[in-house]
């Protein structure tokens, strides 16, 4: 059990929810949804679609087999990772407090992580609910990386939709950014926050840098693929 899984004293999540209770909900909600996207929306049908458009119908079939030998293994490395991202968020928003003089305490960070990354898995069993109502011809690369709830839709219904291609990369990161990272940040605050110890504006300052690191970081390396590819 992770040390410090009980609540602070002061923290004004639920005590009698543990910390390591909402990292098993974490893993099997991430895997409960990948099994989904794998067996009801991303079909063999809507793959051999998706690989024919740059490939013959036997690279197609190859394609597809190994595509479904690499799902078994996201199973295994999936929550893996899943556990890396929930620890190394936790760790940076602790060091970010260090020039505050505070110091929640590991354990601490991690439970107000845990609840956090409970609305990104929100977000996910949102997405692959969309995805499961369009129809299967609809399912194409640019639908797949389209995130409902992102500031790119918001703007979609004051602009013209050629307009946010004006934007250039930045309209990428528009679409990257969603509602559940605003979120995110929101319950990352109020789990971490505490009058007594750790007021909410150096908790914001934190969670706000680490997120805007995280997210640019994943900006600028989806470009750096984008370009090399």
């Amino acid at each position: 059990m992770v040390e410090g899984a009980q609540p602070h004293a002061g923290s004004s999540t639920p005590r009698w929810i543990r910390t390591w209770h909402l990292l098993m909900v974490l893993v099997f909600g991430n895997v409960a949804v990948a099994a989904f996207l794998n067996h009801r929306v991303l079909t063999d049908e809507v793959y051999l679609s998706l690989f024919s458009v740059n490939a013959s119908p036997i690279q197609a079939e190859d394609h597809l087999a190994i595509t479904r030998r690499l799902e078994r293994w996201g199973y295994l490395l999936g929550p893996v990772g899943l556990l890396a991202r929930v620890g190394g968020t936790s760790l940076l928003v602790q060091l970010t407090l260090l020039p505050f003089q505070l110091d929640p305490g590991f354990a601490r960070v991690l439970r107000a992580s845990a609840w956090a990354y409970l609305v990104l898995l929100l977000g996910t069993v949102f997405h692959a609910a969309w995805l499961f109502y369009l129809p299967s011809a609809a399912i194409t690369p640019d639908t797949l990386e389209a995130m409902p709830g992102s500031l790119a839709g918001a703007l979609s219904g004051f602009l013209e939709p050629s307009a946010l291609e004006d934007f250039g990369a930045v309209a990428t990161l528009l679409r990257q950014v969603t509602v559940f990272d605003l979120g995110w940040i929101v319950v990352f605050v109020l789990a971490l926050e505490n009058r007594r110890d750790l007021p909410a504006i150096p908790a914001l300052v934190s969670v706000l840098g680490v997120w805007a690191a995280l997210t640019l970081s994943r900006w600028a390396l989806f470009l750096y693929l984008v370009r090399a590819g």
